[in-house]
């Protein structure tokens, strides 16, 4: 897996790409959690688009980003989900509490 990210005032957006299986949300987790306290983040982008492959531990990131940004105040969002991650989120219930949108763009708008 490989990740980039962008902070904007206090929206953090990261971009992934490949495979969030459980050692690589383990190393993810840790640093979005060092660069959300260093940088006072309230929203976080989720840019899935080149996402290939998710387990429960990447469930697991996304409802800890979760956590911390409703804990702030703000929302977690994510944009450009394929089909199978579609499918995983609704079957995990994370459909219910995490907007989805197509673009970037879009997810910024929301925010």
């Amino acid at each position: 897996m490989q990740w980039t990210y962008e902070v904007e005032g206090n929206r953090l957006t990261v971009r992934i790409a490949g495979e969030i299986d459980h050692h690589a949300a383990s190393d993810l987790k840790a640093e979005l959690d060092k660069i959300c306290r260093r940088e006072r983040i309230k929203h976080i982008i989720l840019d899935l688009s080149m996402v290939d492959f998710m387990d429960s531990a990447g469930i697991g990131l996304i409802i800890s980003r979760y956590r911390y940004t409703s804990g702030q105040g703000g929302k977690t969002v994510a944009c450009g989900v394929g089909e199978t991650l579609r499918r995983i989120l609704s079957l995990s219930g994370l459909g219910r509490i995490l907007p989805v949108y197509s673009t970037q763009e879009e997810a910024k708008q929301s925010i």
